[in-house]
């Protein structure tokens, strides 16, 4: 279970083996901790007990800070949770030696599919889509598919430029399916000041958060990708990691909610408004919950675990690949 924390000048302390959530000396809610696998806090002015860390600590629970507008900024993990050396060294090695990019281009293949797979279910809306399918999109992936890992730099510009003109027209139709009152014009990132780009922005932060907390837990290093740059405190594994599951479990969920009538509203800073908060904090954590199709047994919160111990393991075997 996720808390996502949105309310303003809160305290988080501990009872026994509960979490207390207090607020102008109020305890808001109590929150037994075997209940609890990631506590996400979006807010200002917030404490928490020595007491509180220890107990998440216990509880192999994740605590993940972020900014208002849902850029995380501090993750704390258990130390437990890092023993897993050799991992890390075949990751290092993959970026070196081009076993990466065959990673990297699996992940924004994948990602390209399922924008446009979501933007057909809406094909009434906008016929062209199917033409753009099969005389764009299909070439471009199969351009990913032919390009050659050896020369890494250059493979890294190749899918960089392919998934740049993919996303272009994915923008482009998913903008003509947002209802015209919010005014959805293109994608932009960061301190967004309309509605629809600081709705994809905070459901990307719960999502960057969850891909977070599934690396570091399979051993891997989220500070070390193999498509995006290194920079210092930029999670480049995070951010290749995280493509084919951003229209799944957040574009999806916002462009059904928004067409279905839901209102976001933002405050007078440009931030969302605090109920408009919880209210998509709830819709992106109830699909973590859901399961994945043709497995009943598993939730999309399992599936992305799944899936980063199953990098590892795809790193772990990296012997066998023909290196250049």
């Amino acid at each position: 279970m996720h808390l996502i924390l949105t309310e303003k000048n809160i305290r988080i302390g501990r009872y026994k083996n509960m979490f207390k959530i207090i607020s102008e000396g109020k305890i808001l809610k109590t929150i037994p901790s075997s209940k609890l696998s990631h506590i996400i806090i979006f807010t200002q002015g917030f404490s928490i007990s020595a007491e509180a860390l220890a107990l998440a600590s216990e509880k192999n629970i994740t605590l993940t800070i972020c900014k208002p507008y849902g850029k995380p900024i501090s993750f704390i993990q258990p130390v437990y949770n890092h023993p897993h050396v050799q991992n890390r060294w075949n990751q290092y090695n993959a970026i070196q030696n081009g076993y990466g990019i065959q990673i990297a281009k699996k992940y924004i293949h994948t990602k390209i599919e399922n924008q446009f797979q979501l933007l057909a279910r809406y094909k009434h809306y906008i016929p062209q889509i199917e033409e753009t399918m099969n005389n764009t999109i299909f070439p471009l992936l199969q351009k990913i598919k032919s390009i050659d890992p050896k020369n890494v730099p250059s493979a890294k510009q190749k899918i960089m430029s392919i998934e740049a003109h993919a996303s272009s027209l994915y923008w482009k139709f998913f903008q003509e399916l947002i209802p015209p009152h919010y005014n959805f014009t293109h994608r932009t990132h960061r301190h967004s000041k309309d509605p629809i780009n600081s709705a994809l922005n905070y459901g990307y932060g719960i999502l960057y958060s969850e891909c977070f907390r599934a690396l570091t837990l399979a051993g891997l290093d989220p500070y070390a990708g193999f498509l995006h740059t290194f920079q210092n405190n930029k999670q480049s594994l995070v951010f290749d990691f995280i493509e084919p599951f951003r229209q799944t479990l957040v574009d999806s969920v916002l462009l059904a909610s928004v067409r279905q009538g839901i209102n976001i509203y933002l405050q007078k800073n440009g931030l969302l408004e605090k109920e408009t908060q919880k209210r998509l904090s709830a819709l992106y954590v109830q699909r973590l919950y859901e399961t994945i199709p043709n497995d009943s047994n598993t939730t999309y919160q399992k599936y992305i675990l799944y899936e980063a111990i199953k990098l590892a393991q795809i790193l772990n075997q990296q012997n066998k690949y023909n290196h250049p």
